[in-house]
């Protein structure tokens, strides 16, 4: 029974994952076509992104505090009431049609909240005794995102933007399924949390490093961002349409998947810096590699690149944040790296759709990928600057074990 109980957890949470990276690729990884499907042009499209990004930032810490202080809800719970609260705005923007865009917005930012906590439930089983494979449960959120990426880019070639609430409340309603079969857990620990929070105004002082890290990540997903929010943009340059932004972000998806589940073994042969460090210059690679791409085919297969970049660095940065930084700091160190990215989010969004709307997709290009260059840099310096490390190399995970 106890095997068959850890099989049931990592399947329940595996398919946790899959779900909901199946919702976000259905509100927020289109919405570029959404929004364009209303009239909206791409300036007003990256504002809007940049708001979702920016007040999702805000919701998560007072949710965080909320369930800390006040009313000691338990994630699962949480979720549940998120979820619920995203799918009621969906409803209600199918249903009464000038509401249509400000219930998609809404629930865009619900959505982007609930990320850290789908992520924070797995080390909530873990830190109780359960065992769990972030990596490979991460690895099926990928999966679904490939495959929800095909399915309505083929989709939307035929019908209109207006079917995605409805595909992401079905989607929702398979989530909130999965969330009531979800396990209890019994005691969930979060004084480190607390701690954390304590602890969060002297972390720039203690940790010098962090400073340069912060900025070399928001740099990389400000490149991250602008290739993602204005895929359609992209595609429509060369020729391209909703059914190439599909299969794009489905190639994208499935290269997630080796680095995710394999990163386990590639950390025990090099540290969670140097792959840190190689996955931010997979991002510049891949910024030069977009620039010179002149056709469909060409700029389809630089969403190869995904699977060295994007899909090393989610682990590679929560690994190394895991090992360098004290008992206390690394719930914190964690929330840095979403600020950061999400202030990336911010930046990319704003200044990708002005630079698309005033000069044109190529020159988004550009600076996207100088920004990608500049997130590489400040990561080598600000990596270099490790304690105990000796440069990129440092130590692996079998010398911390």
């Amino acid at each position: 029974m106890r095997t068959q109980s850890k099989g049931a957890l990592r399947f329940y949470y595996t398919s946790l994952q899959c779900l909901y990276w199946m919702m976000f690729c259905s509100i927020y990884g289109f919405a570029t076509l959404f929004l364009i499907d209303f009239g909206i042009d791409p300036a007003k499209i990256g504002g809007i992104l940049a708001l979702i990004n920016i007040l999702s930032a805000v919701l998560q810490p007072l949710i965080s505090q909320v369930i800390i202080k006040k009313l000691h809800l338990p994630l699962v719970q949480v979720l549940k009431i998120m979820t619920g609260l995203m799918m009621f705005l969906l409803i209600l923007g199918t249903v009464i049609p000038a509401w249509t865009i400000s219930a998609y917005v809404l629930g865009g930012i619900l959505l982007v909240s609930m990320q850290s906590f789908v992520n924070a439930l797995a080390f909530a089983y873990i830190n109780t005794g359960r065992t769990l494979n972030f990596g490979f449960s991460r690895a099926g959120g990928s999966l679904g995102y490939a495959a929800t990426s095909f399915v309505i880019g083929q989709l939307l070639a035929h019908y209109s933007a207006g079917i995605l609430p409805l595909i992401t409340l079905a989607e929702g309603l398979l989530f909130f399924a999965i969330l009531w079969l979800m396990p209890t857990i019994q005691k969930e620990i979060r004084p480190m949390m607390t701690e954390a929070s304590q602890h969060s105004q002297h972390l720039l002082k203690k940790y010098p490093f962090l400073f340069l890290l912060f900025i070399g990540f928001s740099f990389l997903f400000s490149f991250h961002t602008m290739i993602n929010s204005f895929l359609a943009q992209i595609f429509g340059h060369i020729g391209g349409g909703s059914k190439e932004v599909g299969i794009a972000l489905m190639i994208a998806g499935l290269c997630e998947l080796p680095g995710m589940i394999l990163f386990e073994r590639l950390v025990k042969r090099k540290n969670s810096q140097f792959w840190l460090f190689f996955s931010s210059v997979a991002f510049a690679v891949r910024g030069l590699l977009m620039l010179w791409a002149g056709s469909i085919v060409f700029m389809e297969m630089t969403h190869v690149m995904q699977g060295v970049s994007f899909a090393l660095f989610i682990p590679a940065s929560a690994y190394l944040f895991n090992q360098v930084l004290a008992d206390e700091d690394r719930v914190f160190g964690q929330t840095l790296i979403i600020i950061a990215t999400t202030l990336g989010g911010v930046i990319g969004n704003i200044l990708g759709g002005f630079l698309v709307q005033t000069f044109g997709v190529w020159i988004m290009l550009l600076w996207g990928t100088i920004f990608a260059l500049t997130g590489a840099a400040l990561l080598y310096f600000g990596l270099m600057k490790l304690p105990g490390q000796s440069g990129i190399e440092g130590r692996t995970l079998s010398d911390i074990k």
